[in-house]
């Protein structure tokens, strides 16, 4: 009688024990999903803040910016409104907007980030 009762409450520990197992595992998967969510929504966060800032910049210089003859840059097109929107950017020299439009879009990422 006594390997019967003492089998019946082996079996009864081990049923609630893998219970708690199973409730410990869908919490962790649970937990790294919602990790994992959250980073994929700050990646597209970041992206979507950057290619704005980046855009609003370009557009901004396409309204106010002039090339170095005094030509308006909304007026120009192709690679002459490319290289005229880099160097307006650039505070003149192109090199220098080639560097600043990255920094621009990582700033616009952050920014729209911390919103």
């Amino acid at each position: 009688m006594d390997g019967t009762i003492a089998e019946k409450e082996a079996r009864r520990w081990l049923k609630a024990t893998a219970r708690e197992l199973t409730g410990v595992i869908v919490s962790i998967t649970n937990e790294r999903a919602k990790s994992l969510r959250n980073r994929l929504v700050n990646a597209v966060v970041l992206k979507v803040g950057g290619a704005g800032a980046a855009t609003g910049a370009f557009g901004l210089a396409s309204l106010v910016g002039t090339a170095g003859m005094g030509t308006a840059i909304g007026t120009l097109s192709g690679a002459a409104a490319n290289s005229a929107t880099l160097a307006w950017l650039g505070f003149g020299s192109m090199a220098v907007g080639t560097l600043v439009v990255p920094a621009i879009m990582v700033a616009g990422g952050f920014v729209l980030l911390k919103a």
